[in-house]
């Protein structure tokens, strides 16, 4: 018996071998198989780094963040929001949000090579001012609840959120060193100076394209050479396909009186939403002793002004009861100082940043400050009462609650029947009609349209863009200014080209404005060439050619030129003119014009002080932004970039 038992064991204990083995092979499989996370799929390669799909993923969700406000803007001011789209470069979301992400990478890179770091406690404070006021509980810390809840809505987790947000405060710095390492010479400055304060006077030769145009309107042309000009432009000439259709309008007004809410739906928003909608900001009432300083002030007397500073609160911080007292004969704000530095009761956004962290941070009654330094002064604050946030209780929130949700409801209801009848569509091409006699809704029509019509009416170019544009589609909805526009196909024309016989008129006209333009273009090059040589003043190139001649007199940089229709243009670009042998040749509309500097005023000394330093303190702001977006072109353009198939195959998946 016992032989047979110790035969099974062995039998078994090879079979327990291959068992074990199987299983850690399992397991190595597992460690080298495994899934890989989304922070570690490479998509592109940015010199020695890389971006990975996790970067992707959250600069893609921040542009639907974006796409989402245009789009609620748009449909709130029945606007396109293709107009907004590609007015801010988002009508390819993939794309923007894989170029913001080399962007970090490249300058992300420069942080490490400029040795970048934030201070922990720094970087907590500017963390802190980056949540919505909803998250700060009635005890004025972080509700962590609701700090979850808000970062599960973004699909991040706390880590996450808290290291993109490092890297995008380190990313910041570097932008502010670039920008404020730019050396603006004093040449620049001057000239600044001379072009938004001095007058200047010029002569000006205006090549007027009528002129131009009658010359070659005379002048006969052969069928042969008006064949070749349409069999070269054929495409211009072009019938746009044109289309109509008709359509309805509904609201959720409409499907509003028909919806009933509960009151558990009631309590049941009103316990999910209490801390982001129904939040009461705390308020504080405090007492200030506010010792200011001037943008003038040397640094000597800063610090002057900071010893004050110092010796009243360190009178204060011995004996708080004087701190009234002290505020009436040391405050500089002088409405606070007559009732002892006393302002009443104040929420976020009413005073500097700065100075409301201060506030906000004292807790009990008496609690006093540090100094705290703002952009204009030294505070001193002592707290007089403080109010904690709360909540508004349900009975007065209800009635509102109640609109959101029969609201909301009818949206739903509204969405699902016009989807439901666009379903049915496919096979029924009378579903959409019989939805819209069911819900009693008026029929209206489109007239003949084309895609580059002139449309008075915004619904009607948005239903004409769907028909013809890049969708195609016969039939379909669309949501602008909270109505909900459902169309139909009536009738559709092709493009076509029609034959020259047809449109000759139009093709002659076209010829002599070419052979114009060719003219004008020419003689323009050959006036300017002359003045440049010195052979030919203004005058005389007036004179050759025929031009009228316009003497400005003095004027300034945003004065309009007598006897002139022109853009502004033209005149700052005079105003670049330095010296009386440059010549500006510009192009205004379909006019050239060419221009000479003769004089510029000569200012008194005792005018200076009427500089726009406001102005020129926006002009500096502009260069250095000019700078920084120079600076991040050249990282993009020096950068070694090699785009991942993988990248490009996960990126298409993504959707708005």
């Amino acid at each position: 018996m016992i032989y047979i038992f110790r035969k099974e064991m062995h039998r078994w204990k090879n079979v327990l071998w291959l068992v074990l083995l199987s299983l850690g092979l399992g397991s190595a499989v597992g460690i080298f198989f495994r899934r890989k996370t989304p922070n570690e799929i490479n998509i592109a390669n940015v010199n020695s780094g890389f971006v990975s799909y996790g970067d992707f993923i959250r600069a893609f969700k921040e542009v639907k963040v974006t796409i989402d406000m245009y789009s609620n803007y748009a449909k709130a001011y029945g606007l396109p929001i293709e107009m907004f789209l590609n007015a801010e470069g988002l009508d390819n979301p993939e794309e923007k949000a894989f170029d913001t992400c080399i962007n970090n990478e490249l300058i992300n890179q420069v942080k490490e090579d400029l040795s970048v770091r934030l201070d922990s406690d720094i970087f907590k404070d500017l963390l802190a001012n980056t949540f919505p006021d909803y998250l700060i509980g009635v005890d004025g810390k972080i509700n962590i609840n609701a700090y979850k809840n808000y970062l599960q809505r973004l699909g991040v987790s706390i880590p996450e959120y808290e290291d993109g947000k490092e890297s995008e405060i380190a990313r910041s710095v570097v932008k502010d060193i670039v920008k404020n390492s730019y050396y603006i010479p004093s040449k620049n400055l001057n000239f600044e100076l001379l072009t938004s304060n001095y007058k200047k006077s010029f002569k000006l030769a205006v090549f007027s394209f009528e002129d131009f145009l009658k010359k070659a309107s005379n002048v006969e042309i052969k069928d042969s050479a008006l064949m070749e000009f349409f069999q070269k432009n054929k495409s211009n000439y072009r019938v746009a396909a044109k289309a109509q259709a008709k359509y309805w309008l509904v609201t959720p007004d409409d499907y509003e009186k028909t919806v009933v809410v509960d009151t558990e739906g009631v309590e049941r928003y009103y316990d999910r939403n209490k801390t982001s909608l129904f939040r009461v900001s705390p308020r504080v009432k405090v007492r200030r002793i506010q010792i200011k300083l001037l943008s003038s002030f040397s640094s000597d007397q800063v610090s002057e002004k900071k010893k004050i500073a110092e010796d009243l609160l360190s009178k204060i911080q011995k004996d708080p009861k004087v701190f009234a007292e002290l505020a009436r004969k040391h405050s500089e704000d002088k409405d606070s100082a007559s009732s002892g530095g006393l302002l009443d009761f104040f929420d976020k956004g009413t005073y500097d940043p700065e100075f409301e962290r201060a506030g906000f941070r004292l807790k009990n009654s008496g609690d006093l400050s540090g100094l705290v330094k703002t952009d204009n002064s030294f505070e001193i604050l002592q707290l007089e009462e403080r109010i904690p946030a709360s909540y508004k209780s349900l009975d007065k929130v209800k009635s509102e609650i109640l609109k959101t949700l029969k609201s909301k409801k009818a949206l739903l209801q509204l969405s699902g029947d016009i989807k439901t009848a666009m379903y049915h569509s496919k096979t029924d091409k009378q579903a959409i009609e019989k939805y819209a006699k069911s819900k009693n809704l008026k029929e209206m029509q489109t007239s003949l349209l084309s895609l580059d019509s002139s449309v008075g009416n915004e619904i009607d170019s948005m239903i004409v863009e769907r028909l013809l544009g890049r969708q195609h589609k016969k039939h379909g909805y669309f949501v602008t200014a909270g109505k909900h526009v459902i169309y139909v196909m009536q009738k559709k024309e092709k493009s076509f080209i029609p034959k020259m016989k047809d449109i000759k008129d139009k093709i002659v006209s076209d010829f002599h404005k070419g052979k114009a333009k060719l003219s004008i273009k020419k003689e323009v090059g050959l006036a300017k060439k002359e003045l440049l040589s010195g052979k030919l003043t203004l005058s005389d190139v007036s004179k050759k050619y025929g031009l009228k001649l316009i003497e400005t007199g003095l004027i300034s940089n945003t004065d309009k030129i007598k006897g002139l229709k022109v853009g502004s243009r033209l005149t700052q670009g005079m105003f670049l003119l330095n010296d009386k042998y440059q010549v500006l040749k510009k192009k205004d509309g379909v006019n050239y014009y060419l221009a000479q500097l003769v004089s510029v005023e000569d200012k008194s000394k005792d005018k200076v002080d009427k500089v726009d330093f406001a102005g020129l303190e926006k002009s500096i702001e502009n260069q250095k932004s000019f700078v920084l977006n120079a600076f991040i072109a050249s990282l993009f353009r020096l950068a070694r970039i090699e785009r991942k198939e993988i990248g490009k195959s996960l990126m298409a998946k993504q959707e708005i």
